[in-house]
């Protein structure tokens, strides 16, 4: 009699599996697309840095406007410029010979690095640009003798602040080579603009001691791999921007439109 039953009412069943099947794949499609939404959200954001939060070092930060994302790529690289140690106890610099020499005694040739490095720091910036970097505040910024707006990316002011730093090094060679705004309180400005851009950074690799025997003492060895944003991106974009470069934006005449 029971099996009779059971095959006399399987509708009751075969309904119970059904809506157990239904519930079971609109569950599984409901976490779908929850767990699809979190992901899109989650790539969007890693996407687009400029809004949200402050950015990131391999997509560019909020305060960083103009350098087209596509430059911004990132590369090991291992410092160089340790000092090692003669058996006699004095220093010298293991520099890399295939890279250009930015210290030693001072040269025609460390010059022409320096100046190759910081030549074109400043060039030419549209309005929409100046709108856009500087805010509601952005006419205070007017070049009123080249006209049009100026500026620059903030690396190159600091290498030219290091490089002063550096010519002060050798009064004698650069006597009389010095701009007229190079005294003491320049000296004094440059060192804290590298000072606060380092602490800005605030890079987080650890660097090693390392015993020499010559020296019989425990000395730095500052010949560790950094991960770096690739430099010369940006300085062939700076290229670009200077007078003559594909992306030269031409100059307001103000003494003209204010004639």
């Amino acid at each position: 009699m029971g099996i009779e039953q059971i095959e006399d009412n399987p509708q009751p069943k075969t309904r119970r599996y059904a809506l157990s099947k239904i519930i079971i794949l609109l569950s599984s499609l409901a976490v779908g697309i929850f767990l699809g939404t979190v992901l899109s959200l989650g790539h969007r954001k890693d996407a687009l840095p400029h809004h949200h939060g402050f950015g990131t070092f391999e997509h560019g930060f909020v305060t960083e406007k103009i350098l087209p994302p596509e430059l911004y790529e990132i590369e090991h690289r291992r410092f160089t410029s340790s000092v090692g140690f003669h058996s006699d106890g004095t220093e010298f610099l293991i520099q890399e010979p295939s890279e250009p020499v930015y210290v030693g005694e001072p040269s025609p040739e460390i010059d022409g690095a320096w100046e190759e490095l910081v030549h074109d720091r400043y060039w030419s910036i549209s309005e929409s640009e100046a709108k856009s970097l500087w805010g509601v505040g952005y006419e205070m910024y007017r070049d009123e003798v080249k006209g049009g707006w100026t500026g620059g990316f903030d690396t190159f002011h600091i290498l030219h602040c290091l490089n002063m730093i550096r010519k002060r090094l050798s009064p004698e060679y650069y006597a009389g080579s010095m701009p007229h705004f190079g005294g003491a309180e320049h000296d004094m400005h440059c060192i804290e603009q590298i000072r606060q851009r380092i602490q800005c950074s605030a890079p987080g690799t650890a660097i090693p001691t390392r015993y020499s025997p010559d020296m019989k003492a425990m000395y730095v060895d500052s010949a560790q791999i950094h991960t770096c944003r690739k430099f010369e991106n940006l300085w062939q974009y700076t290229r670009s921007r200077s007078p003559g470069g594909s992306l030269e934006v031409e100059r307001i005449k103000w003494w003209e439109i204010e004639a």
